[in-house]
């Protein structure tokens, strides 16, 4: 999957050089997002080390506070990832137990089933944004996002900052799921930030779903056991642009952004399989097409 804990960072000698030919051709020679510039998690003319170790072909290597299982991205000489870092501050004990209680019940009330290996949280974490220097692994400065006692767990080989943050090179944008989506610039400063509330998800496994942008636009896909959607804000000011209703189980999927044929889609992966979503006005390309929609049924565990 992605980095198990305890988190740290190794920066290899040769850092890929990427080929594949994106929109922005300033994100080629970056890893601006999850899974790289063209999020095929190829990288077509990368010359890296073929061997390496923890001595050699490494050129830094720098631990970092907290846990988390989001990916490292790169832009130019800076290097961000995310992580939740627990504070030392524990929940009332009376708040505690009425939590643990509470987390097989939904708002809408439902109920699910919560992983027996899952724990319900006890503590306050700081949710922070970490900027590193690609050369030295200096940190740059780092910001708290959040400081909050989750409402539910997550799975054992997961964590509580698991979404991978995007950037265009001007704009930071991460997502801390039930703790909000925001947007920094590169230099640190908070451009905007929205509260979408909490997410319930399968089990209690936790969230993990990374924003998407592409131009002026930041998606972020939120399926969970509650109503579902597909949201698009504007990078800028964090304007909603719109909002697809979804009908889906809990998924952890990245949005796909592409254009094919002078159109851009979105395209979104979840147990009922794909499904494409124009990038102006989040219409399901299915409905579009008028083709008969399979009807989606929730089941709560």
């Amino acid at each position: 999957m992605k980095i198990c804990f305890p988190v740290a960072i190794l920066c290899l000698i040769a850092w890929p050089a990427l080929a594949a030919e994106p929109i922005d051709k300033a994100a080629l020679a970056c890893w601006p997002q999850w899974r790289g510039p063209l999020a095929s998690g190829v990288a077509p003319q990368a010359d890296p080390p073929l061997i390496w170790s923890a001595t050699n072909n490494v050129r830094w290597k720098v631990k970092i506070p907290g846990a988390g299982t989001a990916t490292p991205i790169l832009w130019e000489n800076k290097l961000f990832i995310l992580t939740a870092v627990p504070t030392g501050r524990k929940l009332d004990p009376a708040e505690a137990v009425a939590r643990k209680a509470a987390l097989a019940t939904l708002p809408s009330g439902g109920t699910r089933e919560v992983s027996a290996n899952v724990n319900p949280p006890q503590d306050y974490f700081r949710f922070m944004v970490l900027c590193l220097d690609r050369q030295t692994g200096r940190t740059l400065w780092e910001r708290i996002a959040c400081e909050e006692a989750p409402h539910e767990g997550h799975h054992r080989d997961h964590g509580y900052a698991s979404a991978s943050p995007v950037t265009d090179g001007k704009h930071l944008v991460v997502s801390f799921g039930s703790r909000g989506l925001y947007c920094y610039d590169m230099a640190g400063g908070l451009v905007w930030k929205k509260d979408l509330g909490k997410l319930f998800t399968r089990k209690s496994f936790g969230e993990g779903s990374s924003p998407a942008l592409h131009g002026d636009t930041v998606v972020l896909v939120r399926d969970h056991e509650e109503e579902d959607v597909l949201l698009a804000f504007d990078k800028k000011d964090g304007r909603e642009l719109w909002r697809a209703r979804r009908d889906e189980p809990t998924a952890w999927s990245t949005p796909l952004v592409f254009e094919q044929d002078g159109q851009t889609q979105v395209v979104v992966a979840a147990a009922s399989g794909l499904r494409g979503y124009d990038l102006r006005d989040g219409r399901d390309h299915q409905r579009k097409a008028n083709v008969p929609e399979r009807p989606h049924r929730r089941t709560l565990l």
